[in-house]
C-alpha cells in the first residue's frame, strides 16, 4: 500500500510540475487527428485555431454550451495565452511587436496550433478573453513569419467581439480529463523507472 501511495504521489508531482514542458499534437474525438495541442508544462489542451477562423468572438462564445460545437472548451485568458507562448519559446510583450531570435520555434508553434493565413503565409492569430472589462473589445495574440523574420504580439482590447476576422480564430483551451492525465503520469513514471534500471 505504501508503494502504491508513493507512486500516486509521484505521478501527481510529475503531472503538476511545469519542468521540462513540451507542446505535443494529439487527436481529439470530435475534431480529428492533430487537432489539439497539449502543453505538458501547464497541463492545458489547445484547439487548433483553424476550427474557429472567420468566426467572431461572440459566435464562438455561443458555441461553448454542452452539445454545441465547442462543448468542453473555454475561451483562453491572457495568463493562459501568455503561458502557452512562454512554453512554446515565443518571446512577447503586451502591446508591442517582438522579433524572435530565430524562425524555428515560431514555425513549429504555428504548425501545432494552426495556420490562420494559409500557405505561403504563416500566422497563428486569435482572440482571447483579456478580462479587461472594456465593452465590446477582446484581446488578440498572434505570431507570424514575415520573410525571414518571426514576430509576435499580444494586445488587449484589440478586436470587436462581434466582427468575424477571416485570418484569425479564437484561442480555445480545456483541462484534460483526469483519466488522461493519470495515464500520462503513469507512463512518465514507467519511463523514469525504466531509465533508472539501465
Amino acid at each position: 500500500m505504501k508503494r502504491f501511495l508513493t507512486s500516486v504521489t509521484l505521478v501527481g508531482l510529475l503531472v503538476a510540475s511545469p519542468a521540462d514542458g513540451a507542446l505535443i499534437s494529439i487527436a481529439d474525438t470530435t475534431f480529428g487527428p492533430d487537432s489539439v495541442t497539449r502543453d505538458t508544462g501547464t497541463g492545458l489542451e489547445w484547439l487548433d485555431l483553424t476550427f474557429s477562423v472567420n468566426m467572431s468572438y461572440d459566435a464562438v462564445s455561443a458555441q461553448l454550451d454542452p452539445g454545441d460545437t465547442f462543448d468542453g472548451w473555454s475561451i483562453a485568458t491572457l495568463p493562459e495565452v501568455s503561458g502557452l507562448f512562454t512554453n512554446a519559446g515565443i518571446d512577447y510583450v503586451v502591446g508591442s511587436f517582438v522579433t524572435q531570435a530565430t524562425t524555428g520555434p515560431t514555425q513549429t508553434f504555428i504548425n501545432l496550433v494552426g495556420n490562420t493565413m494559409g500557405p505561403p503565409e504563416m500566422q497563428a492569430d486569435g482572440h482571447f478573453d483579456d478580462e479587461n472589462g472594456v465593452p465590446g473589445d477582446v484581446g488578440r495574440a498572434r505570431v507570424f513569419i514575415d520573410g525571414n523574420e518571426a514576430r509576435s504580439r499580444i494586445d488587449l482590447d484589440w478586436y470587436d467581439r462581434q466582427v468575424p476576422t477571416p485570418t484569425a480564430g479564437t484561442w480555445l483551451v480545456r483541462v484534460p480529463e483526469p483519466m488522461t492525465v493519470l495515464v500520462l503520469g503513469v507512463g512518465a513514471v514507467g519511463l523514469g523507472a525504466r531509465r533508472r534500471r539501465r
